[in-house]
């Protein structure tokens, strides 16, 4: 069974189909009217057939319809299933015997019949007695989310993984989980909102999505209409849904709740209603009444109502982009009319149901475009509602959230272009639980509003909530924080990452003359404050959190605006790594990266356990002397018994394991002559074991101990002072490179580049740098349809990494091109991925985001006649697909740049 979007709350009902069929039944009755009569006719015809073999026969029969009738519920169970009765079919299957009961298929359809109903804990019951036995990542996918709504993170991520080791390549790379349980602290928590159940408009069935109208709101709901003869939706065994309108008292209360007036309820499933700015037009979600799928099912579509002057909707009229063969549902329109976002199942997404984009020109719809990656993922997006100000709030489960369906919003990078969803963000707690999060409404003053959930409900079913501003939000930035090593794009794993919110200016800085000291601020030791103390009358206590980068390198940290942080970067073998950031700077990026490089010197890991039993020692303590300075290093060991500590290059260390109760064991390490540049790494094992106990015995006699002959001195001899060799540990001396600074210029430097780079990007040695200079880069091109930097294209940009680093005040911009081939819109945002993956390259070098920026200039500017229609060879087209710089900031002009090689 695929991943289905389920009921008509959190994933609303997809489609359905008919389940009216009474031929097996027919059967059924049919067997026990002609079985008695049977029976009659043998012993008449045969007159001798003896009472036991009568008996025998009657209890064959039995046991014939018994098995008949378990077998026809089996059946009926399977055909409710296939005709999505998914509710319908959960008593029929617990019914069978406990065998037929234990098979995996049967657990399975349990399992997924409570899922697409959202019934967690009943869904993780039957999920669990099958899952060791399936090999359909999609059941590790579905228990994992089952996990994770339940509150069991730590399960939940073992089952994530192995989905994520099982599944195919194109599915698992467009959607992101939790990696471990710390990532659910990365996401804020407003304590300046408060959530509200709004009990007048709830009942025990679905009510969802609920929206201004007039002096009320039109919500979704399976409460049923009064008076009517209700059609039964087998896969919630609920009502199918209508759209209704609340009034609002002066109480503050919704009131006089009723159908929504007009043609618009009908047989089945009618809800989620938008409105044009007048609210004379309305749009909504309702189920087929025309056709079928190819599969036989009946799938949704969007209508269109028009408001008549006695107050009721007019007939609707399906949009012109429906299609009988998939979904099309969710409609938000937008404050101008002119465009409808809405969720679809149709060809050409990202998997599941993805959000889709059509406008509304000359009097006619255009054809629907997916709104992109940053938006859509081989999960579930729907439930999408844009604002005022185009802030696109919508609901996924394939995007990294706390549980179930979670709640984001995306704003444009270019309000001209639909695909330029740039920063995608998790509206964080209160608004999202564990459970299922949706249908978010936010007012024009982004003080209130409503949304739908199914938390606290152990049924699944969805109430409709209201949530306000205790006082002003500061809305949280989320960003993806990365360490790499530097010099290189590998990502480094469990690095210690401390974020320090610093008090003040923005230009507050964290010198080496200051200290750092941690102090834990509760019990757990999960939160600490980072306190500042030396010469800088700046320096202030600051609240900060400790993260690490887990085997991916990388973690999700929510900022606040107009904040200045301090990010410290630590890791053994590492040379620590500290920067300011604004949060400002941080927005910039989706993915914000930080460099972290070797330090010279050799990585020692070690481990203590007991000899005796090999079992582990934690609690021992290491302490490591270097023998050249004198100096002894105290470690503790981790709960693996672990330790490791970068050590010195060309000296010599005494390594001793110390526990109570137990004898000291000692290692000795030498870095003498070992090569610090390729990080080797020194590994001992230290054991611990007790002392042995001396035997003693009531008659104690003298011990004794090996003795060691001397020559006695005689009369006439004399002491005499000779000198033979002893090994002692003297500091050993070595040249090693140190990094000074001095002036720009002044000095040669080494470096990946060579030569002169004035000549190299400006053609002459004498030429200068200056503000508006545009720098072809000569060796960056990119293959055809390809936007990533190839291998021949990283010499040049290093060029430019080894420009910005030595004018720190130049800023540039990153300008892309394409050829002529494909359309000019295609291009314009192929060649915008070709600047920002320049842009990241360069980023990820070292140099401030800040200080560049990138602009996809498609095919407006091509360097030979190879336009549209043009017959040209490869290599002239690839004269085209070029990166430029433009020198966009820069005040110096007297300098000239020179390296040389040594």
């Amino acid at each position: 069974m695929g991943e289905h979007s389920g009921k008509m709350g959190a994933e609303i009902f997809l489609h359905f189909k008919s389940q009216k069929n009474f031929k097996h039944m027919k059967k059924v009755i049919t067997l026990l009217i002609i079985l008695p009569l049977l029976f009659s006719q043998l012993v008449y015809a045969q007159g001798k057939v003896s009472k036991d073999e009568l008996n025998k026969m009657e209890k064959a029969a039995k046991k014939l319809l018994k098995n008949n009738k378990r077998s026809m519920s089996k059946k009926k169970a399977d055909r409710l299933y296939r005709d999505l009765g998914y509710k319908a079919s959960v008593d029929m299957y617990r019914n069978l015997k406990s065998e037929e009961i234990q098979r995996t298929e049967v657990l399975a359809r349990l399992a997924n019949s409570f899922r697409l109903n959202h019934e967690t804990e009943n869904a993780e019951y039957w999920y669990a007695k099958f899952i060791d036995k399936t090999k359909d990542p999609l059941d590790y996918l579905h228990y994992a989310q089952m996990l994770q709504s339940n509150g069991k993170c730590d399960a939940a991520t073992k089952w994530y993984k192995k989905y994520m080791d099982t599944a195919d390549a194109d599915h698992k790379s467009k959607r992101d989980f939790i990696k471990d349980c710390n990532d659910l602290e990365s996401f804020t928590n407003h304590t300046n909102v408060e959530i509200f159940n709004v009990e007048e408009l709830n009942t025990s069935h679905l009510d969802f999505s609920p929206i201004p109208y007039k002096n009320g709101v039109v919500f979704t709901s399976t409460r049923g209409r009064d008076g009517m003869m209700e059609t039964k939706d087998g896969w919630t065994n609920d009502n199918f849904s209508d759209l209704f309108f609340a009034e609002m008292g002066k109480a503050g209360k919704f009131e006089k709740i009723r159908p929504l007036n007009g043609d618009i309820n009908a047989n089945y499933h009618d809800g989620l209603a938008t409105f044009n700015e007048g609210e004379t037009i309305m749009f909504f979600t309702r189920n087929n009444r025309t056709g079928k799928s190819k599969k036989g099912l009946i799938d949704l579509k969007i209508y269109m109502a028009h408001l008549q002057e006695d107050g009721y909707w007019s007939e609707a009229e399906e949009l012109p982009f429906n299609d009988d063969n998939f979904t099309s549902c969710h409609p938000t329109l937008s404050a101008d009319g002119r465009r409808l976002y809405f969720a679809s199942n149709r060809e050409g997404g990202y998997g599941g149901l993805d959000l889709y984009v059509a406008e509304y020109k000359a009097g006619v719809w255009s054809e629907p475009y997916n709104l992109g990656p940053e938006v859509n993922t081989s999960g579930n997006e729907l439930f999408p509602f844009i604002t005022e100000d185009d802030v696109l709030y919508f609901s996924s489960n394939g995007h990294k959230g706390l549980g179930g369906l979670d709640m984001y919003k995306v704003v444009q990078a270019d309000e001209n272009k639909e695909l330029s969803w740039d920063i995608r963000e998790h509206l964080g707690r209160p608004f999202n639980s564990l459970k299922d999060d949706f249908g978010f409404y936010i007012n024009k003053e982004k003080t209130a509003g409503y949304f739908s959930s199914s938390r606290w409900k152990l049924d699944g079913d969805d109430d409709i909530y209201s949530w306000k501003k205790t006082h002003d939000i500061e809305l949280p930035i989320t960003r993806s924080i990365c360490v790499y090593e530097n010099g290189t794009s590998n990502r480094v794993a469990d690095a210690k990452v401390t974020i320090a919110e610093i008090n003040g200016t923005s230009n507050t800085s964290i010198s080496d003359d200051l200290v750092l000291t941690l102090k834990p601020v509760n019990d757990q030791k999960d939160e600490f404050v980072l306190g500042l103390s030396g010469n800088k009358k700046n320096a202030a206590q600051s609240k900060s959190s400790i993260h690490l980068t887990g085997n991916s390198g990388d973690f999700d940290y929510a900022f606040l605006p107009n904040r200045t942080y301090n990010i410290v970067v630590e890791k053994n073998g590492y040379i620590t790594y500290n920067q300011v950031m604004t949060s400002e700077e941080l927005a910039k990026l989706n993915e914000f990266c930080l460099p972290i490089g070797k330090e010279k010197c050799l990585l020692l890991e070690g481990v203590v356990k007991n000899r005796d039993t090999k079992v582990i020692m934690p609690s021992a303590k290491i302490k490591i002397l270097n023998k050249c300075s004198n100096e002894e290093t105290e470690l503790t060991l981790d709960n693996n018994a672990a330790f490791e500590l970068c050590l010195d290059c060309s000296c010599e260390y005494r390594i001793r394991a110390i526990e109570s109760g137990f004898d000291d064991d000692y290692e000795f390490v030498s870095t003498i002559n070992k090569d610090c540049a390729n990080g080797e790494t020194i590994s001992v094992l230290l054991e611990l074991n007790k002392p042995r106990p001396i035997s003693s015995t009531a008659n104690t006699a003298t011990p004794s101990y090996p003795t060691t002959t001397y020559p006695t001195p005689s009369s006439n001899s004399v002491p005499v002072v000779t000198y033979q060799p002893v090994t002692t540990y003297q500091p050993v001396t070595t040249y090693q490179p140190v990094t000074t600074y001095v002036p720009a210029g002044s000095v040669a430097h080494s470096s990946v580049p060579t030569g002169n780079l004035n000549s190299h990007f400006l053609g002459s040695s004498t030429a200068r740098f200056g503000e508006g200079q545009v720098i072809t880069l000569k060796d960056v091109y990119y293959d055809f349809d390809k936007y990533f930097i190839r291998n021949d294209a990283s010499l040049d940009l290093d060029r430019v990494v080894a420009l910005m680093n030595e004018y720190p005040d130049m800023e540039i911009s990153l300008e892309s091109h394409t050829d002529s081939r494909g359309s000019d819109d295609y291009n314009r945002q192929l060649s915008q991925n070709r600047a920002e993956e320049a842009r990241k390259y360069i980023i990820k070098r070292g140099i401030q985001a800040h200080r560049i920026t990138a602009r996809g200039l498609g095919e407006s500017q091509l360097k030979n006649q190879c336009t549209n229609g043009v017959k040209c060879s490869e290599e002239n087209h690839q004269m085209n697909r070029r990166t430029e710089v433009r020198i966009t900031k820069f005040n110096r002009t007297d300098i000239n740049v020179i390296y040389q090689n040594r």
